[in-house]
């Protein structure tokens, strides 16, 4: 049942990330409740409530970086907070190094696919080193691209693809070395 809730709030999730760009604090507030319900009816109140609330902070720490940095939505985090409050904290580890990786082939397959790869891999090496030496946050500007709000696409949908990629892994009894399977 646990399971079965999860991909629901994913794919709701998934759904409003690209429909509106946007993850909504209600789809997130009934994502932790149901979470932490079944986790107490499951675990029992202290169990439940460590489960719950210890993955939903991993989740929440995992990206609380990128996003004070400006690298994405307060609702990516939450998604994670949450999908760590169904999944617990290990597993959202896994989930966010899966959903890294699928991000990581889908930006190099875009930019394969559209070219300027070099262009754009001298001026992020460029920017990145006038900002280690200066500290001033203007040389990161150059970073942005007048067409990129077009071409990203939602954290939500990579939050979406770690997810099923860790359940389908964890279907074929596999796990990434150093976790344990889901309980």
């Amino acid at each position: 049942m646990i399971n079965v809730l999860l991909f629901v709030f994913v794919f709701v999730c998934l759904y409003t990330d690209l429909k509106s760009r946007k993850i909504y604090n209600k789809i997130v507030l009934a994502g932790f409740v149901s979470a932490w319900v079944l986790h107490l009816v499951s675990q029992g109140i202290a169990a439940g409530t460590k489960y719950t609330f210890y993955g939903f902070f991993t989740g929440v720490a995992l990206l609380l970086v990128p996003y004070l940095v400006g690298g994405m939505g307060a609702g990516d985090v939450k998604m994670l907070g949450v999908i760590g409050a169904f999944a617990g904290s290990g597993r959202v580890v896994q989930i966010m190094l899966a959903s890294a990786l699928a991000g990581g082939v889908i930006a190099l397959v875009t930019i394969l696919k559209e070219g300027g790869g070099g262009r754009r891999m001298k001026n992020l090496l460029l920017s990145f080193y006038c900002f280690l030496f200066t500290r001033r946050k203007e040389h990161l500007a150059g970073l942005e691209d007048g067409n990129r709000p077009g071409k990203t696409l939602p954290y939500g949908v990579i939050l979406a693809l770690g997810v099923v990629i860790i359940y389908l892994l964890n279907s074929f009894n596999y796990s990434l070395p150093g976790f344990s399977a889901l309980p």
